[in-house]
């Protein structure tokens, strides 16, 4: 793989099992924003491709972070459901 898109194990030094359960865990407003980063460095990389005429790509990568955009939304309002009770 190129530098630009390395391997997991060449950006983290964790597994992709162990970074799961480790973000699943999280407090949802947390966990809320960094699926909201994500989705917009996914949306900002559609970008990019769309610019280079790679319109099929950007597509794809504008799905995924409409998708994850939408999920750190349900997170959220879990949040707002569970938070009165967190301690």
């Amino acid at each position: 793989m190129s530098d630009k898109h390395p391997d997991w194990d060449k950006v983290i030094p964790l597994t992709p099992e162990f970074m799961a359960q480790s973000l699943g865990n999280l407090k949802y407003d947390e966990l809320a924003a960094f699926l909201k980063l994500l989705s917009d460095k996914l949306e900002q990389d559609g970008d990019a491709d769309g610019a280079r005429g790679r319109a099929q790509l950007a597509k794809a990568l504008h799905d995924a972070a409409q998708n994850i955009d939408q999920a750190a939304d349900d997170v959220k309002r879990a949040w707002v459901i569970c938070e009165p009770y967190m301690k």
